[in-house]
């Protein structure tokens, strides 16, 4: 027998609350729109509020100050399923304290959420490290603020929770060839996932309900720091960045293997010295 869709089984729309719809977030909420889904969206601008109902989200305006701040938060955190999606501010000398106390401000409020897909980073791991399994040690504090909020949530028990951690993001309005600087070692591995992937591997995970997980969220090849940022040069029409070159760092190639082996997932954009949009 068939199975009949929600709208033929008389049943609710899948409903889930994503906070931070930018550059990641939005894009995953108009996928899920798409399918369907019932979809509330957080930004910190009220300017964005008119873009999100043009896309069929319903709009909250919330902040983390790191207290969650905003009209309506009781109607926001009424979603049985939660993406947390904000940058942890990696510039703010004070990012550790800032978003332990915001894991912490959310999920005393997340007393109806039951699933929580968290958008982490692949910084969390040390320079030689690469799998889900290895212990993580993160060199940078941004890095350990991810990682003491990936603890924070995967120890409470009154929701699951899958972390997604993402190399490098690129794509669209973020063109790589003006990433590079004097400082990046150029005889390094790029650790990239186009935002294609990073929309689709998302939403994999939610409308399969894909829990307690962990999982890198990077492409499969890894060029050279000096062969990739040369190529994004050029295909933006810019000169080649000078890059130094020390071959004595370790050189870190993030695995996505337990993703593609968990999910069967097959990337869109797998090589990034590939040109993409």
């Amino acid at each position: 027998m068939q199975r009949g869709t929600v709208s033929q089984l008389g049943m609710e729309k899948p409903t889930i609350s994503i906070l931070g719809c930018g550059y990641l977030g939005l894009p995953v909420a108009q996928a899920l729109v798409a399918k369907g889904w019932r979809v509330r969206g957080s930004t910190t601008t009220k300017q964005r509020l008119i873009s999100l109902v043009e896309a069929g989200i319903e709009p909250y305006l919330l902040r983390l100050t790191p207290r969650v701040e905003g009209p309506a938060l009781d109607d926001f955190f009424r979603s049985e399923q939660l993406f947390i999606n904000f940058p942890p501010g990696r510039r703010r000398p004070d990012v550790e304290a800032f978003l332990s106390a915001a894991i912490k401000a959310l999920i005393a409020r997340m007393t109806g959420v039951r699933f929580v897909v968290f958008a982490s980073s692949t910084s969390v791991y040390a320079a030689e490290q690469a799998t889900e399994r290895e212990a993580t040690a993160p060199s940078t504090a941004s890095g350990r603020a991810l990682l003491d909020a990936e603890a924070q949530l995967a120890r409470c028990q009154d929701f699951s929770t899958t972390i997604l951690r993402f190399g490098g993001l690129y794509g669209y309005a973020r063109q790589p060839g003006r990433f590079a600087h004097a400082r990046t070692n150029g005889a390094a591995r790029v650790n990239l996932v186009h935002r294609d992937d990073a929309v689709a591997v998302t939403v994999r995970v939610l409308e399969e309900s894909v829990r307690n997980e962990v999982f890198n969220v990077v492409a499969d090849r890894h060029p050279t720091k000096d062969a990739f940022y040369r190529q994004a040069a050029a295909w933006l029409g810019q000169p080649a960045p000078v890059l130094h070159h020390d071959p004595t760092l370790p050189v870190r190639r993030i695995s996505n293997a337990r993703l593609k082996r968990r999910l069967g997932y097959h990337f869109l954009h797998p090589d990034p010295m590939v040109r993409a949009p």
